[in-house]
């Protein structure tokens, strides 16, 4: 990695070598005193002599220095230009802080690291203006107004920690915004929910067994595409990716007798599941035989529940059209 070489705090800044420097010590050199000096940074050892006379060229030697300690100068790195030698210094020597080639190399390094020669930007950076595609960039704590945000594959936008939006708008129309696993739609939180009826009466034999399965030709409504008008009619099924907590409701008005009892039961999946109700007949002489049952049950997505029914009157018993079967998702 290119790194950047500081100058000095002051212009024409020189010191004088305190201890003689060897060839070859690369760990640190000693001066008068430090004062003024930045590190990393870089000075020249005897360019000139005490009485400022211009010396060889081979006499000089350009050094790196990359720390600050005391009088002393660390991190040396020797003969850094390549245009003399690591030679041996004395005490006394002049040591200057002037601009130079390995200065200005480390200036054009550390440059070209983000530009191309003519000052444009030679990879992609945030910018504060302008439409820009970001692509593998990590934002560490940004402040992002009225973001666009798309993906250009089927990879997800993944974003680590919290997201802070007044509004999270649809990619397509009216097919809502899902959160895990939670489908957001027009306001609300769209559950899949049922409820169906049959277009006519039931009409139930007598007898305990077998019970009667209930099958439905017509729907109130259904969110999810719960249940079949031609396929399977009996069925209540759970749609793909919404298991949870479910409230189960069966609203039945039988034809009023005293005799037998009335049953009900729940079915999941073709086997038994509950009761819900198991009840003697009606004799008040209403005309009506009249109950709603409900039960909460957790559902897998591929569940499906049935309803059957049974009584003991001694004759067929009439189940009104009104009777209706209704699931709906809670959690």
């Amino acid at each position: 990695m290119a790194t950047l070489l500081n100058v000095p705090l002051v212009n024409g800044l020189q010191k004088t070598l305190d201890a003689q420097l060897d060839s070859g010590t690369t760990a640190s050199v000693t001066l008068n005193n430090t004062t003024n000096i930045q590190s990393p940074g870089v000075f020249v050892v005897n360019r000139i002599d005490a009485n400022g006379n211009e010396k060889s060229a081979s006499e000089r030697e350009f050094i790196k220095f990359t720390g600050v300690s005391g009088n002393t100068l660390t991190g040396l790195t020797r003969n850094a230009d390549g245009g003399s030698s690591d030679q041996d210094h004395a005490v006394g020597s002049i040591v200057e802080f002037v601009a130079d080639v390995t200065w200005a190399q480390a200036l054009v390094d550390v440059i070209e690291t983000e530009h191309n020669s003519d000052g444009t930007h030679a990879s992609t950076i945030v910018k504060t203006t302008a439409t820009q595609t970001l692509t593998n960039k990590t934002l560490t704590s940004p402040t992002i107004n009225s973001p666009t945000m798309t993906s250009a594959s089927t990879d997800d936008i993944e974003v680590t920690g919290e997201v802070y939006v007044d509004t999270i708008g649809e990619k397509t129309n009216n097919t809502g915004v899902t959160v895990d696993g939670l489908l957001i739609k027009d306001g609300t939180y769209d559950f899949p929910a049922c409820s169906v009826k049959n277009s006519s009466s039931f009409s139930i034999p007598s007898g305990e067994n077998p019970l009667t399965l209930l099958t439905f030709n017509a729907e109130k409504f259904d969110y999810g595409d719960m249940h079949s008008t031609t396929t399977n009619t009996s069925r209540i099924t759970i749609p793909s990716g919404q298991s949870g907590i479910y409230l189960i409701i069966f609203y039945s008005k039988w034809q009023s007798s005293s005799s037998g009892y009335r049953r009900a039961d729940l079915h999941k999946n073709g086997s038994f599941f509950t009761t819900f109700y198991l009840v003697n007949g009606e004799s008040a002489g209403l005309g009506v035989h009249a109950f709603t049952s409900s039960h909460i049950a957790q559902l897998s997505a591929g569940d499906y529940v049935e309803v059957y029914v049974s009584q003991t009157s001694g004759g067929d018993l009439a189940l009104y059209d009104d009777t209706h079967f209704s699931v709906a998702k809670i959690r």
